[in-house]
């Protein structure tokens, strides 16, 4: 494969990817506080609280979890539920937050 095809591939499947981290989601805590677990399991330690005002970046999800990251640069998971009011305030609901789908393969 010439080199040329190689980074058109790439950009190919580079480009999506960088958009969605680009458009990451975010929230301000309307709660009083949430609690960050290490894990996305409440049976996991709690290792902080974001309290109301705070904003969080979506990093990802995984089933009804979210990995955020604080103002301060504090990563942990929090429950959906536990921020309802949040996600309603900033417009987002489960649907919006499910994983993007990797692009449909090329056929070359």
């Amino acid at each position: 494969m010439s080199r040329l095809r190689l980074w058109a591939c790439a950009a190919l499947f580079i480009a999506p990817m960088a958009a969605h981290c680009a458009g990451a989601a975010a929230l301000e805590v309307q709660e009083a506080f949430v609690e960050l677990h290490t894990s996305p399991n409440s049976s996991y330690p709690v290792v902080d609280i974001a309290e109301r005002g705070e904003k969080l970046q979506i990093i990802k999800r995984r089933t009804e979890w979210l990995k955020v990251r604080t103002e301060g640069g504090r990563v942990g998971w929090i429950h959906m539920l536990e921020v309802r009011k949040s996600l309603k305030a900033a417009g987002l609901s489960a649907m919006s937050l499910a994983k993007p789908k990797p692009p449909a393969p090329l056929s070359l």
